[in-house]
């Protein structure tokens, strides 16, 4: 897909987000979110279900597809929900599903507080997994891995880890959030539960249009207002139309380098971010 968040060259988005909810037809609405390069979030597309079977997703998914011209996103991220995650993967096999992190913690809140005896060990527990969840690099990742199986005689599923998140263009986000944001941002234009079909898309269209003036002026507002980060990316902030937000993005890595106060190597911040690490200004 062109384009992705830092940057202003498109609005489409790298990174979207799947949710969906139920209506009076009990027909799911399915609404797929995507983030502007202001890090806002901004509608994409809506489908109502007549069933959350994989056949229903593919179908949903396939308009989407040809809407974005056969090109796919590098990233989508959702909840676990299999015919969903099915369905990504037969549309978009290239695409890397993401599932949101809150509520794989919220998973592991409910189906291991029971096997220990005591709070203190549980908080134990929660901290090893953290720190398999929350690694940073492949190394520390497979030694904490290997730290948390040891010590637990169990395997972990890798696929559900937060490690996934930091090898691909998330641009930060690692829960579905944002979507149950817009989504309850949606609701408030729909106000009701009762309407029909065409007063329904009467007030997708409004906040669609709203989403999209919202854009537009923070785009006017760009042009006018004149952000200064001493940064040593001359070169990069000309070869790209930089976004307020993604220079900003830049100059806490920047920061670092001046303060010398670098960790050790992580390309982490380069990979989910789309932006120069500290360690790649240091040789600007």
């Amino acid at each position: 897909m062109v384009g992705y968040l830092p940057y202003l060259k498109s609005l489409k988005k790298k990174e979207l987000f799947m949710s969906s909810q139920t209506n009076k037809y009990n027909m799911s609405l399915l609404d797929i979110i995507g983030v502007s390069c202001f890090n806002t979030s901004f509608y994409f597309e809506f489908v109502f279900l007549e069933r959350k079977d994989e056949y229903s997703y593919i179908l949903a998914l396939s308009v989407f597809k040809k809407t974005l011209e056969n090109r796919e996103p590098s990233v989508i991220m959702s909840d676990r929900e299999l015919s969903l995650m099915n369905a990504i993967k037969t549309v978009f096999p290239n695409t890397i599903n993401l599932l949101c992190i809150w509520h794989i913690e919220k998973n592991v809140l409910a189906n291991c507080k029971k096997h220990f005896t005591n709070t203190d060990e549980f908080d134990i527990f929660m901290s090893n997994w953290n720190n398999v969840a929350y690694s940073t690099t492949s190394t520390i990742f497979e030694s904490t891995l290997g730290e948390f199986e040891l010590l637990y005689q169990t395997r972990a599923n890798k696929s559900l880890l937060v490690l996934g998140k930091k090898n691909y263009l998330h641009f930060g986000n690692r829960s579905s959030s944002r979507a149950e944001g817009a989504h309850s941002k949606l609701k408030s234009y729909l106000q009701v539960s009762t309407g029909g079909f065409q007063g329904i898309t009467e007030k997708f269209c409004l906040a669609i249009r709203h989403k999209f003036n919202e854009i537009k002026v923070k785009l006017a507002n760009k042009k006018v207002k004149v952000l200064r980060c001493d940064t040593p990316l001359e070169q990069f902030c000309t070869d790209y139309i930089m976004s307020h937000f993604a220079l900003k993005k830049i100059y806490i890595p920047y920061e670092k380098v001046k303060k010398g106060t670098m960790a050790p190597w992580a390309d982490h911040f380069m990979v989910i971010m789309g932006l120069p690490c500290a360690h790649k200004m240091q040789h600007l």
